[in-house]
């Protein structure tokens, strides 16, 4: 895994041959197998970033305010997201999609988020439950305009997943934890510049062994 600064509320794993710049918990750090990091402070005093409980309180307070602003959206999407599992091939449109209750994507299954012509396509699902992606699920952006997409999952009642070897795009927020598998990659839409990010409002962050979470280039180093 390949990840820059880390700042967390909670605990950090870090799988094996994970590399971080900087890893500022406020609780344990877990370091796997061949993993390691430039700095590390695990009691939240903030030695490498300046991640003061302060610092934490804030981001924490914002999370939160954003998820809420999202689930606030009225649904725009062109297709209806029951809650439940999904466990063929499925295709949605730009739009805002707001789910009651939980969703499984089947290992193995595409998302595929058709943009069309749109020019600046945007699309945001709300999940008042959990969100996990099974082994091997893929999200891709298709259409014209597909390298300006934002692409957002918001779980505003409990966690995220990624399984093993998943490919997903965007931003993820949970209220409760985000857990990536071991060689599982989370991107921007245009993987030549920053993206894939990863934010939990209450809980930690497990990033797995050979994983990798954003873009690292020229543009973007960490």
């Amino acid at each position: 895994a390949e990840a820059g600064q880390i700042c967390a509320g909670a605990a950090v794993t870090l799988g094996a041959t994970a590399e971080a710049t900087t890893v500022d918990a406020g609780a344990a750090v877990t370091l796997g197998a061949g993993a390691g990091a430039e700095n590390i402070d695990a009691g939240g005093a903030g030695a490498g970033i300046g991640c003061s409980s302060t610092v934490l309180r804030d981001a924490q307070a914002e999370v939160v305010q954003v998820q809420s602003d999202l689930a606030d959206l009225p649904s725009t999407g062109s297709e209806t997201i029951l809650p439940g599992n999904i466990a063929v091939n499925t295709t949605y449109g730009p739009g805002v999609y707001n789910i009651a209750g939980l969703l499984s994507v089947a290992a193995g299954v595409t998302i595929t988020l058709e943009a069309g012509n749109a020019i600046d396509p945007v699309f945001v699902f709300n999940f008042d439950n959990y969100l996990t992606f099974g082994a091997g699920a893929k999200v891709v952006v298709n259409g014209d305009n597909a390298a300006n997409a934002i692409v957002v999952w918001n779980a505003t009642g409990g966690y995220i997943t990624l399984g093993a070897g998943a490919k997903i795009v965007g931003t993820v927020m949970a209220q409760s934890y985000v857990s990536t598998g071991a060689g599982s990659t989370l991107l921007g839409v245009n993987v030549d510049a920053c993206g894939g990010k990863v934010f939990s409002a209450t809980s930690y962050v497990t990033v797995g062994a050979t994983a990798t979470v954003g873009a690292k280039t020229d543009s973007c180093p960490s």
